[in-house]
């Protein structure tokens, strides 16, 4: 078994007016009940990049993301965004979850679900401003969907829907993206579209954490990749973490 970790130097974050950011999971551990569903966690991550949450069922992935925001009740060890907990900047961090798990038949149209977005920071009560609105309409056209912006959520395809959801994550003017399973139940357009579009949002200085089990495309939309069996396996570029010893570790 090979255990690895990947710790990298804060960096100038290429997204405009930002600084350097930093990401950072210190020992954490998540229970639910008596089971420990996870255990020393610990990596280090910088914005304007993409990492792959690799793992097999039951591996922890989407506990790991919950835990990162704050659905996990029992949970120890530390969380860091710009070196401080990650509760004092909620709205910097946005969680995606897994498609099954979104009311897909709510009645709201498309431009009504990126909106929801910008109400952490204006308020239920409050007026949109114009910087609202233009945060919006940059969400929408950042993710390709401006022309179904009067269509009702429920009638886009899988696709569109996602990107949907990701453009309200933006317009809240997230900073960390983690997605569970973005590419599940995707045609293969539909996947090499979304593909492109995490790449994008890292190179314009987001950081993008997505679970993912295409182990081919790993290294082609990836920056690093976190691989896990309830506890780290591996931590770093794609090329590294993909050894035999690690994948047995992890999936065995």
């Amino acid at each position: 078994m090979v255990t690895a970790t990947h710790k990298q130097k804060e960096e100038h974050c290429p997204r405009a007016g930002a600084g350097t950011h930093c990401f950072s999971v210190d020992n954490l551990h998540a229970h639910y009940g008596g089971l420990c569903a996870l255990r020393d966690i610990s990596f280090d991550a910088t914005c304007g990049r993409a990492i792959a949450l690799v793992g097999g069922n039951g591996a922890g992935k989407t506990t790991l993301m919950k835990a990162i925001v704050g659905l996990v009740p029992s949970c120890t060890g530390t969380v860091r965004w710009r070196g401080e907990p990650v509760h004092k900047s909620t709205y910097e961090i946005a969680y995606l979850p897994q498609r099954e798990d979104l009311d897909r038949d709510f009645p709201i149209t498309v431009r009504g679900l990126v909106e929801l977005g910008r109400y952490p920071l204006v308020g239920m009560l409050k007026r949109m401003r114009a910087e609202d609105e233009d945060a919006i309409e940059r969400a929408m056209d950042m993710m390709g969907v401006r022309e179904l912006r009067h269509r009702q959520i429920g009638a886009l395809s899988g696709g569109q829907q996602q990107r949907v959801f990701i453009a309200r994550a933006l317009a809240q003017d997230a900073h960390v993206l983690l997605l569970d399973e973005p590419f599940a139940g995707l045609d293969q357009p539909s996947c090499d579209i979304l593909a492109d579009l995490l790449r994008k949002l890292a190179a314009q200085g987001s950081l993008v954490i997505a679970s993912h089990h295409d182990m081919r495309t790993v290294e082609d939309i990836f920056d690093e990749m976190l691989l896990i069996n309830k506890r780290m396996i591996a931590y770093g570029k794609p090329t590294d973490v993909l050894t035999e010893d690690n994948l047995e570790a992890a999936f065995g």
